[in-house]
């Protein structure tokens, strides 16, 4: 027995071993699946990296490049109400002050005309038989002046 014994402790280490040889390849593998699984992740890491700082430059240059769209279409509004602020206001100053002469004027007129109804009203048209007796009074006065100077002069 001592030799079938043998035998069959030869067989089973043999087994075993086999199994234990089988299980050292299939941790090494294990070992080189872990090495290779860190080596990706450090490089998926690294390439979410860079990923993640390209993301950080293009969100900056698109955050500039608005800043920079904003601020020149608030200039260009701010310069466009300006320019019509400034219209309108040359408008409203140009109505006022025709308006102002307007007003001027026409208070103007109005005290002339007042001014010169008063004075009209002095100068009312005379009865004919006035004007007749002051245009026969003239010519009366006319001649003694004319005979007068002749008989001076000795013409007369």
């Amino acid at each position: 027995m001592t030799g079938k014994g043998n035998t069959v402790r030869e067989a089973i280490a043999a087994e075993l071993f086999g199994e234990i040889d089988a299980l050292v390849l299939r941790l090494e593998n294990t070992a080189r699946i872990v090495q290779s699984h860190e080596e990706n992740e450090k490089a998926s890491t690294a390439a979410l990296l860079s990923a993640a700082d390209n993301f950080r430059l293009a969100v900056t240059q698109f955050s500039e490049a608005a800043t920079v769209q904003v601020r020149e279409a608030v200039e260009r509004h701010a310069h466009e109400v300006v320019t019509q602020t400034r219209s309108e206001l040359m408008a409203t100053m140009q109505e006022a002050a025709r308006q102002a002469w307007r007003t001027s004027a026409l208070d103007e007129a109005d005290r002339l005309t007042q001014r010169l109804r008063a004075l009209a009203s002095q100068f009312q048209p005379l009865p004919g038989w006035q004007r007749l007796a002051e245009a026969a009074a003239g010519g009366l006065v006319g001649a003694a002046v004319v005979c007068a100077l002749l008989l001076a002069l000795g013409k007369l």
